[in-house]
């Protein structure tokens, strides 16, 4: 995606990096921005806002001050850029009003096709007595984060005695999750302790069209 809106006198810039800085800020969690994204921007942001400042105080308009505010700009803007890119343009919780309130240009009115994941995950079960984290693992990229393709993550769960039959089916399960992040808890009633937890799970878009299911993961409830 071009970045021309960045392309703009000094204080113009100054002023969209604060608006796209402070909205994100504000919707860390229902944009579900990761805390350290923004901890990249502030210091570079910071560092413009004191270089900039500096430049245009009286008697600031020095060759020195130019370079600092100009060396300061271009450390900022890569790191915007790639947060606009990929936590605004690319985040389906962003609202075409978000983007204007933050002086960002609309792009294509046509709505984005976005087709079912074809993304597969892999689960993971961290066990602390009878409560079970389960977490996708991308299989691509053997880490936790969604790949591009998925808005979010469904999680399904059926518990059967020992001795009873493997579920085979994980549609058959019945107990499912959706979350935007990529595990989910479950607390296992001691009634249940004993028994066999078995999980699957998949890539969703935001339209809930699924991605396949992982392989199903066996537990014991203890």
């Amino acid at each position: 995606m071009a970045t021309y809106y960045l392309n703009v006198p000094d204080a113009a810039f100054l002023n969209l990096a604060n608006a796209v800085y402070n909205t994100a800020e504000a919707n860390m969690t229902g944009w579900d921005i990761p805390a350290g994204e923004l901890e990249k921007i502030l210091p570079k942001l910071n560092d413009f806002t004191a270089a900039l400042s500096k430049l245009n105080a009286p008697g600031g308009h020095t060759p020195e001050n130019t370079q600092a505010k100009n060396d300061a700009r271009h450390a900022l803007t890569p790191v915007l850029s790639k947060f606009i890119q990929r936590y605004i343009y690319m985040n389906d919780a962003v609202t075409r009003a978000d983007l204007l309130h933050m002086g960002l240009p609309l792009h294509d009115t046509t709505s984005t096709v976005h087709p079912a994941p074809v993304s597969q995950l892999m689960l993971e079960v961290m066990i602390v007595n009878s409560r079970h984290t389960v977490t996708a693992i991308d299989m691509v990229s053997k880490s936790s984060r969604r790949p591009a393709d998925a808005y979010g993550c469904k999680f399904a769960c059926k518990v059967c005695k020992v001795g009873e039959p493997a579920p085979t089916n994980p549609n058959d399960f019945g107990n499912t999750v959706f979350t935007r992040k990529t595990s989910a808890v479950y607390d296992h009633p001691e009634v249940e302790e004993g028994s066999v937890a078995y999980y699957a799970g998949r890539y969703e878009n935001a339209k809930g069209e699924a991605g396949p299911w992982s392989k199903i993961a066996r537990v014991i409830i203890s």
